[in-house]
């Protein structure tokens, strides 16, 4: 029988542990319907276990990995093998630098098991807020963002654990030292005819100017972002009501909708004339 908790939630972890604190400390204070486990990359900073510790959740060491980024692949691997084994319908995978921003509650569970349930080749759910450039085109049907490339992958997500079964996926396939897997993941999805969208309402979002690691070498950073850590405010009531009833031509864009939670205004110029793709 399915595990009556019907989400795996595996937030993958290398060596950026204060990151992760604010990351558990987001899925703790604003919870969800998800059993947490935490999958880390052998780090070497004994913090990583503590903030585990610290909000209950389960630890677990992952095989470690030598590609660009890491054992990521082979950690999400073993998520899946978790979820499969312990009989949850879906496996969300969540990393260290992200924050859940509002509670995957029971009406947001039933809108995403409605998306699934509209189209059996969805497999995957991207459940962020979008950045500029976001090209997806609403379906009121299945209610979702379908991208122009219908068929494609990233590496976090809720994914049908169902439908990644029957269609033999493997998150650990590529392990490449210099060109990032997600890129040749992206193909085998093509090929595999993975279908992901983006949800009319996420749920979570990066934190910007993370640490960069690659290679497990952490990558320096021109930016006085890069000395501290920067979080969202978790969205109130009104904010998620006004957000909930938007026409659905407005994206979820995480400009619009969130808010940081600790920026003077020296710090927002800065992040206002940033492309996006500096920031995460």
């Amino acid at each position: 029988m399915p595990n009556q908790n019907k989400t795996l939630l595996a937030v993958t972890s290398f060596e950026r542990a204060i990151a992760l604190s604010n990351c558990l400390k987001s899925l703790a204070e604003v919870g969800g319907n998800f059993e947490v486990i935490v999958i880390d990359d052998n780090s070497t900073d004994p913090a990583i276990k503590a903030a585990s510790a610290q909000f209950g959740f389960e630890f677990i060491l992952g095989s470690g990995g030598k590609g660009r980024h890491g054992g990521l692949y082979s950690n999400m691997q073993l998520a899946f093998d978790l979820a499969v084994k312990r009989r949850f319908s879906f496996l969300m995978v969540m990393q260290d630098d992200m924050q859940l921003v509002r509670p995957f509650n029971d009406c947001l569970e039933r809108e995403y098991v409605a998306i699934f349930n509209a189209d059996s080749e969805i497999a995957s759910i991207d459940y962020r807020f979008t950045r500029s450039g976001f090209s997806g085109v609403y379906n009121s049907k299945i209610g979702a963002y379908f991208s122009p490339m219908r068929y494609t992958y990233s590496d976090v997500g809720l994914f049908h654990v169902g439908r990644l079964i029957k269609m033999n996926w493997r998150f650990d396939k590529f392990n490449h030292p210099f060109v990032a897997s997600e890129q040749l993941m992206i193909t085998e999805a093509i090929d595999a005819k993975l279908v992901k969208v983006t949800p009319r309402t996420p749920i979570a979002m990066h934190i910007p100017f993370p640490r960069l690691i690659r290679n497990k070498v952490t990558l320096p950073r021109l930016s006085r972002f890069f000395r501290r850590l920067y979080t969202y405010d978790t969205m109130t009531a009104d904010e998620m009501i006004a957000m909930d009833n938007r026409h659905y031509d407005d994206e979820p864009n995480f400009r619009k909708y969130l808010r940081f939670s600790n920026v003077n205004v020296i710090d927002r110029w800065f992040l206002n004339v940033k492309r996006d793709s500096k920031i995460f």
